[in-house]
């Protein structure tokens, strides 16, 4: 009789674990469902910032763009915005870094060439000089002078592009023999 008993204790704990797996591995799934659709609709307020930022640029200039421009134009609440990117700077940042990524892309690309290192770096920085009249956004922040305020935009733009090019390239040219530490 005790070992029946014990056998169906442990099936019925058995049971239960298993409901009791059943039912986390559901909660997980729904908690993994809804986290997808929040980032998926951060994702959609933060590029509707940027691309009202992006408008107000083009239709009052890069120093009369306000957050409360960039609020009317999005339709997104002053709150979110500072939640999200807490100034108007990071907005216009984010903006930029999303230009430039197209630019970072092809440096990364030359930088990845056969060529000697010096020619790569050569190409690379050309490139990325050459493409500067060519975005809207970033002939608009040169064209408007070096400010505080600007330095302040280009700095995460170029850490960027240093970071995601360049210094790869500095290791691999390291570890091949080109440059000398």
């Amino acid at each position: 009789l005790r070992g029946a008993i014990t056998t169906m204790a442990k099936s019925q704990l058995k049971s239960a674990t298993l409901k009791s797996t059943e039912i986390k591995k559901s909660e997980i799934k729904n908690s993994a469902e809804i986290l997808d659709n929040f980032n998926v609709r951060d994702d959609d307020v933060i590029q509707r910032a940027i691309d009202a930022a992006a408008r107000c640029i083009d239709s009052i200039g890069l120093d009369k763009t306000s957050v409360e421009d960039i609020v009317r134009e999005s339709g997104v609440s002053r709150a979110t915005l500072y939640r999200r990117f807490g100034n108007r700077e990071a907005i216009l940042t984010s903006l930029l870094q999303q230009q430039i990524r197209p630019i970072v892309d092809e440096c990364i690309r030359i930088m990845a060439s056969p060529a000697t290192f010096a020619e790569r770096i050569v190409q690379s920085t050309i490139y990325a000089v050459s493409q500067i009249p060519c975005n809207r956004f970033l002939k608009v922040v040169f064209q408007s002078g070096v400010s505080r305020s600007n330095l302040d935009l280009l700095r995460p733009v170029y850490k960027q592009l240093v970071n995601s090019s360049l210094l790869p390239a500095l290791q691999v040219a390291r570890i091949n023999g080109e440059l000398r530490t």
